[in-house]
């Protein structure tokens, strides 16, 4: 398990346990473009032993499967096919409304809504700051240091995979 984005690696020890030269023509990934190998090819000789580093670095959330092919002049295995698996973690934030609508709020009075959020992604998602967007300050130029219009009460909070929280805010 990895996160989007990011490499993990891990060593494979390729040997020549015959008496003659090794030629693995062939080091290739198939079936996810999230694996990659290196070296492409590479030569031993009877006894000895080269690492071959397998990558995996996922470009989206979830489960990624593909297969190490290891094409070679061994005439009893002359292709080898080994599984890969991993899992590309990330947290996905989902709201239920598109829109907050507080309807007609008097000048003095306020309403009270809850956003109710939700990490739908398969690892933790932080949540550093919210911040709202509004087309007009009805109360002045938020430049010239008039307070936003609209306020919130939990300034950071970590959502787990698969669990919700909720935001509360007034529009004054």
């Amino acid at each position: 398990e990895i996160w989007v984005e990011q490499q993990a690696r891990k060593i494979l020890r390729v040997a020549n346990a015959g008496e003659a030269e090794l030629q693995v023509t062939s080091l290739s990934v198939e079936g996810n473009a999230s694996f990659s190998v290196t070296p492409a090819r590479l030569t031993l000789t009877p006894g000895e032993k080269q690492d071959v580093v397998v990558g995996f670095t996922p470009l989206s959330r979830g489960d990624k499967r593909g297969r190490l092919i290891i094409s070679s002049n061994d005439p009893l295995e002359p292709r080898v096919a080994l599984d890969l698996h991993g899992v590309g973690l990330q947290g996905e934030l989902s709201a239920k409304r598109s829109a907050i609508h507080f309807r007609e709020v008097r000048v003095g009075e306020y309403r009270d809504t809850t956003l109710a959020l939700t990490n739908t992604g398969n690892d933790d998602l932080l949540l550093r700051k919210i911040l709202f967007a509004q087309a007009s300050y009805p109360q002045g130029d938020p430049a010239a240091g008039t307070p936003h219009p609209f306020k919130v009460f939990a300034d950071s909070s970590t959502l787990g995979n698969s669990q919700s929280g909720t935001w509360e805010d007034s529009l004054k």
